[in-house]
């Protein structure tokens, strides 16, 4: 997946969100798959 896509604002955070907020990232987004947008955050 592009980096481009997955912009979201917890991520952009840092520049470096390939580095550390790799995996946290896609734990993320597969919790919110199955939950409202207001886990977001």
């Amino acid at each position: 997946e592009p980096p481009g896509r997955h912009s979201s604002t917890y991520v952009r955070k840092a520049p470096y969100t390939f580095g550390w907020d790799w995996g946290p990232r896609i734990v993320h987004r597969r919790h919110l798959e199955g939950r409202p947008a207001a886990s977001m955050g």
